[in-house]
């Protein structure tokens, strides 16, 4: 992980797209997997922000989306959700 705070933003843009292409595809066969929703949340807005500079208000709304989408499989842990989808709004 150090490799990738260190390596240029085309670099770490390179490996998150590699992630998110590999939840999205996990996340066809366990759609029910609210961990795989959390992380594809959490690295598609990390993502946005770093390839989106110019437009990453729009970028960042799949992560929301999925934010919305791990409520509702899991709505006993809303707040948690919620708190996380705050923090990238």
């Amino acid at each position: 992980m150090v490799e990738l705070v260190e390596s240029s933003a085309e670099d770490a843009s390179g490996f998150l797209k590699s992630q998110v292409q590999w939840l999205n595809e996990l996340l066809e066969v366990i759609s029910e997997a609210k961990w795989v929703v959390v992380m594809l949340a959490d690295l598609q807005f990390h993502l946005s922000v770093i390839t989106k500079v110019s437009g990453w208000e729009e970028a960042k709304k799949p992560s929301v989306e999925l934010y919305d989408r791990a409520i509702a499989l899991d709505p006993d842990h809303r707040h948690c959700y919620e708190d996380m989808k705050k923090k990238h709004v």
